[in-house]
């Protein structure tokens, strides 16, 4: 099992264009794939599911991913949600091994 967590600074939160590109992504790989906020689960290779968390500024969003490519799953989630939620969008991840600073992208 992999997981990390990230903590939404933008102001308009887990929206369409985000989660379209995370469920596209998600897609991609075999493992199970969990995103989570506000109490509630959401099926991370379900763009309209994941809209259903409400996630939004300031929020803690949590992934977790189960299965055989996990590890890879991990690191391009990461690297989507980094580019989906950048600068403009503003992240901030909460564990200090998955901090990007939004001034280096």
């Amino acid at each position: 099992m992999r997981e990390f967590d990230l903590i939404i600074a933008n102001e308009i939160g887990l929206h369409v264009r985000p989660a379209g590109l995370l469920a596209e992504a998600a897609s991609k790989f075999v493992s199970d794939i969990t995103v989570s906020s506000n109490g509630k689960d959401a099926d991370g290779k379900a763009m309209f599911h994941m809209m259903t968390l409400g996630a939004r500024h300031g929020d803690s969003v949590h992934f977790s991913i189960i299965g055989p490519d996990e590890e890879e799953a991990e690191t391009v989630l990461f690297k989507v949600a980094k580019k989906a939620l950048g600068p403009e969008e503003g992240i901030a991840p909460k564990e200090k091994e998955h901090y990007v600073d939004p001034f280096s992208i």
